[in-house]
């Protein structure tokens, strides 16, 4: 790295507007670089963001930049995010914590990855509970500086994107009439709703944690757990936020939530909308129940947001059942994503 850069903790509370504005910079480059589909939010939503506090982790952040502070951009940035006891989680998965390094294109092969990584690593330092740091990349260069560190690759993963002009809406509709089959055969009901309905809470975060963590998640410690309190603050900091949170579930005979399918909207990014969990019950499947549930959806989206252009999500790449609907559906793979995971003894080792 440069001696003429310097390391610092980012503190958007006591930041200057300067310094501010130069976080935004730095974050338009990165996403336009990553996901250029995507679109850039406005300045105003991210200091919102910012802002917005989840009681149940604790975020700290680092940029490395001129010592200066005036005569050039930030170059790199690392955040760390660990679960506190206030954590529904926090028995499972508070031995693992989440990182991101992001560095400028043209600074890359410097060092300073390796420098914000000693960082992080020294604040690990103040929870012993921390054993495992998780990070995802999307990009050769990410997955060499994984491998170089000695991290463990746990999870393969691709993110796909649907053009949502090229959607065979015959083929939709064709599973869409499975909804009527189950509705008149076995009074199977669909739902939708924004924020999870308090009067199905619990039973909603059963079948959440069930059916995510039915997806192969190769040597993955991390395991989802979600737990009514997880949905809530999901619902205050998404939809108070500004962001759409829509869900459809299907109902058996029996009053039990069989399956479920969501997306989240963000306004300030109307050109896409983000799929994201699509699980059915063990003893629902055979039925045509998620090509259902998948299908009813993209309707959905189509009618309420007709600005968006593509559709994204992710899948296990052994998640055969998922991908096979994914791509008769027209969803292309854009990127493989790998999650990667850190021994921090062993780190701690290296940098003493």
């Amino acid at each position: 790295m440069h001696q003429d850069c310097e390391i610092m903790l980012f503190d958007h509370s006591l930041a200057s507007e300067d310094l501010i504005e130069k976080y935004h910079d730095f974050d338009d480059t990165i996403g336009l670089e990553l996901k250029p589909y995507e679109g850039l939010m406005s300045r105003d939503f991210r200091r919102k963001s910012l802002q917005t506090v989840n009681p149940n982790v604790d975020v700290y952040t680092w940029l490395i930049m001129n010592k200066d502070g005036i005569s050039g951009p930030i170059l790199g940035r690392a955040i760390l995010r660990v679960k506190n006891s206030q954590s529904p989680t926090y028995k499972q998965n508070g031995h693992i914590a989440r990182i991101s390094l992001q560095v400028l294109q043209e600074n890359r092969r410097m060092n300073i990855g390796s420098i914000l990584l000693d960082e992080i690593v020294k604040k690990t330092g103040e929870f012993p509970i921390v054993k495992l740091l998780m990070v995802s990349s999307n990009n050769e260069m990410g997955w060499r500086f994984c491998e170089s560190k000695k991290a463990k690759l746990a999870l393969e993963q691709t993110e796909s994107v649907l053009d949502v002009s090229s959607v065979d809406w015959g083929l939709m509709t064709d599973w869409r009439k499975q909804k009527e089959v189950l509705a008149t055969t076995e009074n199977v009901e669909f739902v939708f709703f924004e924020a999870v309905p308090e009067e199905i809470i619990e039973e909603y975060a059963s079948l959440y944690t069930e059916t995510i963590n039915q997806q192969p998640l190769g040597s993955l410690q991390f395991r989802n757990v979600i737990t009514p309190d997880t949905l809530r603050n999901r619902a205050k900091v998404w939809i108070v936020g500004g962001m759409k949170w829509h869900t459809l579930i299907s109902k058996e005979n029996n009053g039990k939530i069989s399956g479920l399918s969501e997306f989240l909207y963000n306004p300030e990014q109307p050109n896409i909308v983000h799929q994201l969990l699509t699980g059915v019950k063990q003893e629902y499947r055979k039925r045509g129940l998620g090509k259902v549930l998948k299908a009813e959806l993209l309707f959905f989206m189509k009618d309420k947001y007709p600005k968006a252009k593509f559709v994204s999500t992710s899948n296990t790449i052994t998640n055969e059942a998922m991908l096979s609907i994914n791509t008769r559906m027209n969803f292309r793979i854009k990127s493989p994503l790998r999650y990667y995971e850190f021994d921090v003894e062993k780190l701690r080792k290296a940098l003493s």
